[in-house]
């Protein structure tokens, strides 16, 4: 009996013992694994939704493998790295902005150098013959030469018969250099005691006295050729009206060869036009080359540096006489008609 009522008393104690080894041995499989928040590599997978509960820090692995977890931690891992490398793109802006304002600067030089519409076609020009040039200019009694003078050295400027130079006036005084000057170089500037400036243009002779008109600026502002044509400061040339028509073009080819900057930004090409005529001006490729206000000893003049200024032409200067009505004629007197080469302000 005895012995009966010990082994009934065992049989728990075993079992008991067995099951809790059973539940050992199950605790320690790969389902009790817990992820708190950390990949393997120790890195924050929070998802931060604020939830604290057990159940938000554990994954069921139950049909993964080791390697499978491995590899979503990773590409996690990849793009959040990817995201890091993409801040530094989005920030690399000096860049950009030097290459527009690059692009801005050759902009404006292309603008600045920017080519006339000419062009310039061979065929279109006649053989190449030896230039007679001066160089003639626009003067003012501003300028230091012409500006005081003694009392006993006054002439007189006349308006022609009938018309008004200033002020309502037929007449304006100024020294004699001045005087001559603006008989030779047939226009110029004259400011009166009232302090206002006019541009006077010669109309020839009345009783073997010479006389002037006033130019509108507006319209013409360094002075009035033939035809009606208004001078313009390195482009127009006064010619031989026996020999040359007004609005005639000529080729000089040293002053395309020289590319020199002109006062408004550009290249000349090397061509003229004619639009003036003088008294002095005969023969065959003599030409009166004009300059505008730059007066021919000014050592910036560019043509006196090519030797225009002598119609000795020691340098074997040339020039062609471009066809009237071909392409290339006209392609410069559409270009240079109503430009101001020198631009003008009041």
């Amino acid at each position: 009996m005895g012995i009966e009522v010990n082994r009934r008393e065992e049989t728990p104690v075993k079992t008991l013992l067995i099951l809790s080894l059973i539940i050992t041995l199950v605790g320690c499989g790969p389902g009790a694994r817990a992820y708190k928040g950390y990949n393997s590599k120790g890195q924050s997978q929070s998802s931060g939704d604020g939830d604290d509960s057990i159940d938000g820090y554990y994954i069921d692995e139950s049909d993964t493998t080791d390697e499978q977890l491995e590899l979503d931690l990773g590409d996690q891992h990849k793009a959040q790295m990817e995201e890091q490398i993409e801040l530094p793109l989005e920030e690399a802006k000096p860049e950009v902005v030097t290459s527009v304002e690059e692009k801005k600067i050759e902009d404006k030089e292309e603008s600045k150098t920017e080519e006339p519409s000419i062009s310039n076609r061979v065929v279109d020009m006649g053989r190449a013959l030896l230039l007679k040039p001066t160089v003639y200019y626009l003067p003012s009694n501003d300028s230091a030469p012409f500006k005081s003078c003694r009392a006993n050295d006054i002439k007189i400027l006349k308006a022609k018969k009938g018309q008004t130079l200033a002020s309502g006036k037929s007449e304006i005084k100024v020294c004699s250099k001045f005087y001559f000057a603006a008989q030779m170089q047939g226009s110029a500037l004259v400011r009166t005691n009232d302090g206002r400036q006019y541009l006077i243009n010669y109309v020839g002779a009345e009783d073997g006295i010479p006389r002037y008109k006033i130019i509108n600026r507006d319209t013409c502002p360094y002075g009035l050729g033939v035809a009606n044509l208004c001078l313009q400061p390195f482009i127009s040339i006064a010619a031989d009206r026996n020999r040359y028509k007004a609005g005639d073009v000529i080729y000089v080819p040293a002053v395309a060869k020289a590319k020199i900057e002109l006062p408004d930004g550009d290249i000349h090409q090397g061509f003229f036009i004619v639009t003036d005529t003088g008294d002095a001006i005969v023969g065959s490729g003599r030409f009166d080359f004009y300059t505008g206000p730059m007066h021919y000893s000014d050592p910036k003049n560019p043509f006196v540096k090519l030797g225009l200024q002598s119609k000795d032409n020691k340098a074997g200067l040339t020039f062609k006489l471009l066809k009237r009505d071909s392409k290339t004629a006209k392609d410069v007197l559409n270009y240079y008609k109503g430009r101001q080469i020198i631009p003008y302000t009041k």
